[in-house]
């Protein structure tokens, strides 16, 4: 308890010694490996961040979440720094354990948009969205991906989801729709309804960490 308030409070070189002290008692404490991977992200070592996490997935095998965890770290490719082909096998694995999982598709949506294949990742992200429009990431994702028009149907899709985010405020992610939305009709011209909706998306991100 006393490393995840450390990491929450951003004193995340204590949190992970917290955790290895932890992890020298408990080694097969899977959340434990999965909290120094978090504070070791945080404190910006990636490779050690990785070691953490697949150390949990090996403990817990059949854990979606936690290869997305994993594909997540390893998909922020800043300064070369990151490893875009391991992170798509672990989100193409998590979509295997656990089909159509939300956070693995948009996942894969990101990849195939840092890569140019717009179009493919379109694809997929309508497709999720249709399914779910609570996927709420993946709306700020597809407004990202293209230019829109007025009379644009993905437009008409991402409305629905701000619909169904505007029906939940307080979700951890109903900000993203907001913000895609935001994205959408500045595309399109519409400036102040644009200002309004990046302002509610502003207004309902969520601070985790002091």
């Amino acid at each position: 308890a006393l490393a995840n308030l450390l990491h929450l409070t951003a004193r995340d070189g204590e949190s992970v010694a917290h955790w290895q002290d932890c992890l020298a008692l408990a080694p097969d404490w899977a959340q434990a490996w999965l909290g120094l991977g978090e504070s070791m992200g945080e404190l910006g070592d990636l490779t050690g961040a990785d070691q953490a996490y697949a150390r949990a997935q090996a403990l817990l095998p059949k854990d979606p979440l936690l290869r997305v965890t994993r594909a997540d770290l390893l998909a922020q490719d800043e300064q070369g720094a990151g490893d875009p082909e391991t992170a798509r096998r672990l989100y193409e694995e998590a979509c295997k354990l656990m089909p159509h999982f939300a956070p693995a598709e948009a996942g894969l949506a990101s990849l195939e948009g840092q890569a140019g294949a717009f179009e493919t990742a379109l694809g997929r992200l309508r497709s999720l969205l249709e399914r779910d429009p609570h996927a709420y990431f993946a709306a700020w994702l597809m407004a990202r991906f293209k230019t829109y028009r007025a009379d644009d149907p993905d437009r008409t899709l991402i409305e629905r989801v701000v619909s169904e985010a505007e029906r939940e405020p307080a979700h951890e992610m109903a900000h993203q729709a907001f913000f895609g939305w935001g994205k959408v009709l500045e595309d399109c011209g519409e400036y102040d309804q644009a200002w309004s909706a990046f302002s509610t998306g502003h207004a309902l991100k969520p601070v985790n960490r002091a």
